[in-house]
């Protein structure tokens, strides 16, 4: 039995070999699953299956297993929890894996139905993703599947050396959840074939959407006006086991018709013992590095172009004094990867040719959130100094380097996809792109109890993400609102 050791102290390989069975056969799911996405005849925009029905395109076997019954939300809190009263479990043949579970949530100007599911060593992913804009809207497909395609920690001791700590989607697993993580409003979803839940589903406010206030004019005789819309959103999370790490997987879906995708780090600080100098009283900061794909589908498979959108303040001493935004072709309309900029509000935005009733194409913008940019320097970590993406979509398990493998670094399948320099203009596309925490740790990581002089106790969570925005998606804003606050 060979050992390795890691920052979790010492790992067993042969733990590994259940999990990689298990993997195997959910990659055999969804090889059929995506041949499928590569073969179906693509739809014109917006001719999307309603409800219960099937996609087009799947095969038989795959269909039977989708039309088996979805399971029940499993609330943690009594039925008439207030906060979940609007979410159910949908028809699972909106999905394209039989793995998969399918919630439904109706907000009061707009409705999703996402699709989540357990990849195995990839985590949790979530999609297909389709959104109802208002009442009497057709469904309309803008996600087919989004996740994690990496979780990399690196430490400060090993930055830039060949030994830097390996990425933590080669051995973890999805945990499972109890009534404790979901809360006294969430519920507990057990995916199609497992035997614990392993997904909390959870509404939650999210504080004022937009307000307007107006304190009247005496001299006009208007009346004050204050009106206030609050936001609420689903969350869909998991964690996914990276050692001594707990890696929260979280999407979320918002009545605004925002997508967030968010990972969040939590766990204990695991005093290296064999460390020698500073390092064998003190823990050294690490990096935290997650690499997400999003295929987005925006009204379908066809016809999506990525645009990269910058804003330019002027030169001090220039003549012109206003201020910019340009918009064009992401990397002149080819594949590639591309630096955000604090400066210039760098953001990603993809539109698909449909346009909306003031005749804009219809679009999301991916909004990075951001306190820095992680940067390393050893062995098969070129994929760390880029920060967006944009690639044609490719059957992720087709040939030796799809990036569904877990023993290839991103370097492996990224760095080939972006150099084939293929146009990401009317066609099909997968964004990239890397988020990014840093732990140094303090004080606060001490265990409370029993006290010790050592930081191993529990750290609190460090998030990273980004948002999907809508651009141009909806002809008015979603929620309502006046025209104008005063008279």
């Amino acid at each position: 039995m060979t050992v390795f050791r890691r920052r979790t102290g010492l790992f067993i390989v042969a733990a590994l070999l259940p999990i990689t069975v298990f993997y195997a056969q959910a990659q055999a799911q969804d090889t059929a699953a995506d041949s499928a996405k590569d073969n179906r005849p693509l739809a014109g925009d917006f001719e999307l299956a309603p409800l219960g029905a099937p996609e087009p395109g799947l095969d038989a076997s795959l269909l039977d297993a989708l039309q088996q019954a979805s399971p029940a939300l499993a609330p943690s809190a009594p039925a008439d929890s207030p906060s979940m009263n609007n979410v159910v479990s949908c028809n699972p043949t909106v999905c394209n894996h039989p793995d998969s579970y399918c919630v439904q949530v109706s907000f009061p100007d707009t409705e999703w139905r996402a699709c989540i599911r357990d990849v195995g060593m990839k985590g949790l992913w979530v999609g297909p993703v389709d959104l109802r804009r208002e009442s009497g809207d057709p469904w309309r497909r803008v996600l087919y599947e989004a996740g994690l395609a990496e979780i990399h920690v690196a430490y400060d001791q090993y930055t830039n050396g060949e030994n830097n700590d390996l990425p933590d989607m080669r051995w973890g697993t999805q945990l499972p959840m109890t009534t404790d993580d979901a809360g006294p409003h969430g519920a507990l979803l057990t995916l199609p074939g497992a035997s614990d839940p392993e997904v909390v589903a959870e509404v939650r406010d999210r504080g004022p959407a937009w307000l307007c206030k107006f304190a009247g004019n005496a001299t006009t005789g208007a009346p004050p006006k204050y009106e206030v819309r609050r936001g609420e959103e689903l969350l869909l999370w998991g964690v996914y086991d990276g050692g001594d790490y707990d890696n929260i997987i979280q999407y979320g879906l918002r009545d605004d018709g925002t997508m967030t995708f968010r990972t969040g780090a939590t766990g204990y600080n695991n005093n290296d013992s064999s460390a020698t100098g500073p390092l064998s009283q003190t823990f050294e900061p690490h990096v935290h590095t997650g690499l997400w794909r999003v295929d987005i589908d925006l009204n379908g498979a066809a016809h999506d172009s990525a645009h990269l959108v910058e804003h330019f303040e002027p030169a001090p001493s220039g003549p012109n004094h206003n201020g910019k935004v340009i918009e064009g072709p992401f990397k002149g309309g080819k594949e590639g990867l591309t630096y955000w900029n604090p400066y210039r509000f760098t953001s990603l935005t993809v539109e698909d040719q449909t346009p909306n009733v003031h005749g804009n194409p219809m679009g999301y913008s991916l909004v990075p959130i951001r306190t820095g940019s992680a940067r390393h320097f050893g062995a098969s970590q070129v994929w760390t100094h880029f920060d967006l993406g944009v690639t044609q979509y490719k059957n992720p398990h087709a040939g030796p380097k799809g990036w569904t493998q877990t023993w290839m670094w991103p370097d492996d399948y990224l760095l080939d996809d972006w150099q084939e320099g293929g146009s990401v203009i009317d066609t099909d596309l997968v964004l990239w792109h890397n988020t990014s925490s840093l732990h140094t740790p303090h004080d606060e990581d001490r265990a409370a109890s029993p006290y010790t002089n050592e930081l191993n106790g529990v750290t609190n969570i460090h998030w990273s993400g980004f948002d999907m925005e809508p651009h141009n998606l909806f002809n008015h804003n979603p929620l309502g609102g006046p025209g104008r606050c005063g008279p």
